[in-house]
């Protein structure tokens, strides 16, 4: 997600990882908005089908 200069925040699509621990498997990615981004933070969660069951985030990087 991500703050932009005028303070909306905007959620950004999940991203989908396969893969199991370990693997080396890695993707780039980048986000930009006309408004400027004034901060961001991340989010990651397993899982299970269409069922979210555990999820983490970062505080806000400014």
């Amino acid at each position: 997600m991500s703050q932009e200069s005028d303070g909306d925040i905007v959620m950004w699509r999940w991203h989908h990882y396969y893969g199991g621990s370990g693997d080396g498997n890695e993707w780039r990615t980048y986000a930009s908005s006309s408004e400027g981004i004034r901060r961001v933070k991340v989010q990651a969660a397993v899982f299970e089908g269409d069922t979210q069951i555990r999820q983490c985030q970062s505080g806000w990087d400014a």
